[in-house]
């Protein structure tokens, strides 16, 4: 739902779009925070919202391509990336 307060009504858009797009628009966005921001900043201009790293990284593997549908976003959310590989996933620049 669109609201536009200037408008006399609401309008609604919808779209499609394709769930690795989102998950890419996501990690794109973070990353770009936290490397400008860090962690610290990014909690405190946001007003305390916190960042779930773990979630970030499985969102970010799967918009790159790391993870698919089939191993990936599952119940277990074990992808057996090592701390190094971690470390490079949450620095690629999307």
């Amino acid at each position: 739902m669109l609201k536009n307060r200037y408008a006399q009504e609401d309008r609604e858009i919808i779209m499609e779009i394709k769930y690795r797009d989102l998950c890419y628009a996501t990690s794109k966005c973070f990353t770009e925070c936290l490397k400008k921001y860090g962690f610290m900043g990014f909690s405190s201009g946001s007003y305390g919202d916190e960042i779930n790293i773990r979630q970030l990284l499985i969102i970010k593997a799967f918009a790159l391509g790391l993870i698919g549908n089939e191993n990936g976003l599952n119940v277990n959310n074990h992808y057996d990336f090592s701390f190094e590989e971690e470390m490079e996933i949450l620095a690629v620049d999307m």
